[in-house]
C-alpha cells in the first residue's frame, strides 16, 4: 500500500507568498544539515531563510514537538541553523500575514543580486 501524505494546513498558501514576496521557489522538506536528519517546513537556500509552520501548539494531547524532549530538539535543530548562518522564522499554519511580512523585512535587508557574469 502506497501511503500518500496529506498536505499540511497552509502549505500551499505559504509556498505561493514565499515566491511571491522573495521572487524565488521556496524547497520544502529541505534537510539543511550534513550530517542530522533535520529539515526545514520551508527554505531558500540562496538567501539562507527558512520557514517552519508549528502545528499542534494549542491541543490538548502532548505529542511529538509540543512535548518536553519535542520541544528540547527542536531547540537544538533551531540553534544549529542559527550558528549554521540560517535566518528560522516560526510561524502557526494561520499567521501568513505575518510571515509576508517578515519576509518583505528581510528581502530589504538583503544584499541586491549581481547580474551573472558581471563582476565589481
Amino acid at each position: 500500500m502506497i501511503k500518500i501524505k496529506k498536505p499540511k494546513p497552509g502549505y500551499p498558501l505559504f509556498r505561493i507568498l514565499i515566491k511571491k514576496t522573495l521572487g524565488k521557489k521556496a524547497a520544502e522538506e529541505y534537510r539543511f544539515h550534513p550530517v542530522r536528519r533535520w529539515r526545514f517546513d520551508f527554505a531558500v537556500p540562496e538567501l539562507m531563510i527558512a520557514i517552519e509552520i508549528e502545528g499542534g501548539i494549542f491541543g490538548k494531547a502532548r505529542l511529538g514537538h509540543s512535548t518536553g524532549s519535542g520541544i528540547k530538539k527542536d531547540m537544538e535543530k533551531y540553534n544549529m541553523a542559527t550558528l549554521m548562518g540560517w535566518k528560522v522564522l516560526r510561524y502557526m499554519p494561520e499567521q501568513v500575514g505575518e510571515c509576508m511580512r517578515d519576509l518583505e523585512i528581510l528581502k530589504r535587508s538583503q544584499p541586491p543580486e549581481l547580474p551573472r557574469g558581471k563582476y565589481l
